[in-house]
């Protein structure tokens, strides 16, 4: 049955796991559990993070080698992705919306000695801060749109890439269907407009919400925000299939005030359009309407 969904706060949803579980919140394994949570799972959740980190890296080339500024973890939680990143740049910005999350991750980074990151509540908070302009070098977001609706989330994206710096990095992660099996919780799957409950009798309850999101829109607003340079892998998470977009950014160089043609644009534009995706693109149609 098709219903709306859209207007459910999950925000006070993610507010109550974190009060209650922020760790089996983060990761669902039953050693993340408040009684289950020995210094050795601990050390073991903090451990996947390192390993997320460090295949992001490697799928990005490692930066090209270039020392990066300023950097973002969009749904930071309790801060196991944040504190590896904190590692390979001046500075991070975490966004978190829950303040029983950004409690616990003050604690890990007092822990671990971690001073070089910044914690927001939204991204329109970082926008809205002076101490971020110029853009972000790098910004990275895993397991987090997935519990947003998607008409929230379209939009989060957009904000998100609207402050990359000039050919900036991405790693963002998005839940786009759901497998033929039978899933067990609180769930819910999105297609485009439409929820179906899969759990008619427990989708009454507060609980983790999982969202599918539309590949195609996701690809439109990358390529909207001159990420043109990019891949997506699968991920299979049991009953979900998800993928990872890892990619940078082509923003423009500025144009000088006397409108004279800048080279390094003219360079940068071209190669882009002769680029054989480009080409391959436009061949099949699937690129006519971005005018490139």
């Amino acid at each position: 049955m098709g219903i709306n969904d859209y207007n459910r706060d999950t925000n006070h949803d993610w507010e109550e796991i974190a009060r209650s579980e922020p760790y089996y919140g983060v990761l669902t394994s039953d050693s993340y559990k408040k009684e289950n949570l020995s210094v050795d799972a601990r050390a073991e959740f903090f451990n996947s993070g390192e390993m997320v980190i460090t295949n992001v890296m490697q799928n990005l080339n490692n930066f090209d080698g270039r020392n990066l500024s300023k950097t973002l973890d969009f749904g930071a939680g309790v801060g196991r992705l944040v504190m590896p990143m904190s590692k390979f740049a001046d500075k991070v910005v975490a966004v978190e919306i829950s303040d029983s999350m950004k409690n616990e991750m003050l604690k890990n980074l007092r822990l671990f000695d971690i001073h070089n990151v910044n914690i927001y509540k939204t991204i329109d908070e970082v926008i809205s801060s002076l101490d971020y302009t110029g853009g972000f070098d790098w910004i990275n977001s895993y397991i987090v749109f997935q519990h947003i609706p998607p008409n929230i989330g379209y939009e989060i994206l957009d904000k998100l890439l609207s402050q990359l710096s000039s050919q900036a990095f991405i790693s963002l992660h998005f839940n786009i269907y759901q497998h033929n099996a039978e899933i067990h919780g609180t769930l819910q799957q999105i297609d485009a407009e439409t929820i179906k409950i899969l759990d008619k009798e427990q989708s009454q309850h507060s609980g983790m919400r999982m969202y599918d999101y539309d590949l195609n829109r996701i690809l439109r607003t990358l390529l909207n925000n001159n990420i043109l340079d990019f891949n997506v892998y699968s991920e299979d998470h049991g009953s979900f299939q998800t993928v990872w977009i890892m990619g940078r950014n082509y923003k423009p160089a500025a144009i000088d005030t006397n409108n004279a043609k800048n080279p390094i644009h003219e360079k940068t534009i071209n190669d882009i359009k002769n680029s054989r995706w480009i080409k391959l693109g436009k061949k099949i149609g699937f690129l006519k309407w971005l005018n490139v």
